[in-house]
């Protein structure tokens, strides 16, 4: 045996990206499905705290208290809870609650665009896995996503502040994995259903809306760790969501050259696409108690340029470095990413802008426990 997975396995903390600022969609925290492939029962709790600093040549809020670093991305924080508990010696079950999605735009504090979205939508999901041999075990779980009540005013277009009561959609997940446990090898695949929300809407001025729409698109995620040599790991994963088919779409009062049409017009206000995020890490057990990890992430961009001021990058590249204390039956890991967002130039109605140099920081902490 080269390498002990209970020491390690995966000792980076789940770091989220950086929401609605990410390449493709609006992902915030991925299906929490590695609490699954923990011996015995097991609970785990972490939280992420997250700070894009977005802005561009002409649209950016002046800074304030609320938006200090004149970002037009607020800071955030997403928590996730997840247990696993064993049924016999091959049946499993599990519970993820988590922030699967958000939408978070603050223009209010520019004069000349005072637009904002604040969506967000939360998951919880039911697991269970069955393992069919030492190296195989098939997944099979239920998600309930619900939006929260949301407020929103897209570039005045229907004008007047937008309530956005909560919606809910589920969706099914199943996944397969093969394990070697003598090198601490894992290769998973997991596959989630769309998910779509019909958000009713009514405007602060009284104008009669259509329904808005908003949805997480089907997705798959593959990840892998292999032990290498002694004490040390390598792993990554690969996911890809087709964004492309979940838009969020708001009833609007002006076509796309800003010319008064009638209300009951639907049209998508972001320009999400359908990517692959990538990572490739390794990690390295320095004693009993302590190991470490470094991660690199990458995004293709869709485009350098497009008309949506919800989603104003092109692509991204990460940086994230680990590390994981263990004692007894728990565990700490903690994490720190640097995100750099690719250029891109908005050519919307109010005008040319261009969006460069723009990153985030993320900072994360997990605890877990075997029970």
């Amino acid at each position: 045996m080269i390498f002990k997975p209970k020491a390690l396995s995966m000792a980076m903390v789940a770091v989220c990206s950086a929401g609605s600022v990410v390449a493709g969609g609006a992902d915030i925290i991925l299906m929490p499905t590695e609490m699954m492939f923990e011996k015995g029962n097991y609970l785990e709790v972490s939280t992420v705290k997250v700070s894009p600093s977005v802005t561009s040549t002409a649209v950016a809020p002046t800074p304030t208290a609320v938006a200090p670093n004149n970002s037009m991305y607020p800071d955030y924080s997403a928590t996730t809870l997840a247990f696993k508990m064993d049924v016999n010696d091959k049946i499993a079950v599990g519970f993820a609650d988590y922030l699967s999605a958000g939408i978070y735009v603050d223009y209010r504090n520019d004069p000349t665009l005072p637009a904002f979205v604040d969506l967000s939508i939360r998951s919880r999901l039911l697991a269970v896995k069955y393992q069919v041999n030492e190296n195989v075990s098939i997944l099979g779980g239920w998600k309930h996503s619900k939006t929260s009540n949301a407020t929103a005013n897209v570039l005045a277009n229907p004008v007047g502040v937008l309530t956005i009561p909560s919606a809910s959609d589920s969706a099914l997940a199943l996944g397969l994995a093969y394990e070697k446990p003598e090198i601490a090898l894992r290769v998973s695949a997991l596959y989630q259903s769309a998910t779509k929300f019909d958000l009713p809407m009514t405007s602060s001025v009284g104008l009669d809306l259509v329904n808005g729409k908003a949805g997480l698109p089907a997705s798959m995620t593959l990840r892998f760790q292999s032990g290498i040599a002694k004490d040390t790991l390598v792993f990554g994963s690969a996911h890809r969501g087709d964004w492309a088919k979940s838009q969020i779409e708001f009833d609007t009062d002006t076509n796309a050259v800003g010319v008064a049409i009638a209300l009951g017009n639907r049209a998508a206000r972001s320009s999400f696409t359908t990517t692959t995020a990538y990572t490739l890490g390794l990690g390295r057990k320095l004693s009993e108690k302590y190991a470490v990890s470094a991660t690199y992430g990458w995004e293709k961009g869709s485009g350098a340029t497009g008309t949506s001021l919800l989603s104003t990058t092109n692509g991204k590249k990460s940086l994230t470095l680990g590390g994981k204390f263990t004692s007894g039956r728990m565990t700490v890991s903690a994490g720190y990413s640097r995100i750099k967002f690719g250029d891109y130039t908005n050519t919307s109605a109010v005008g040319v802008n261009l969006f460069s140099g723009n990153t985030a920081d993320v900072i994360g902490l997990k605890l877990g426990f075997s029970l």
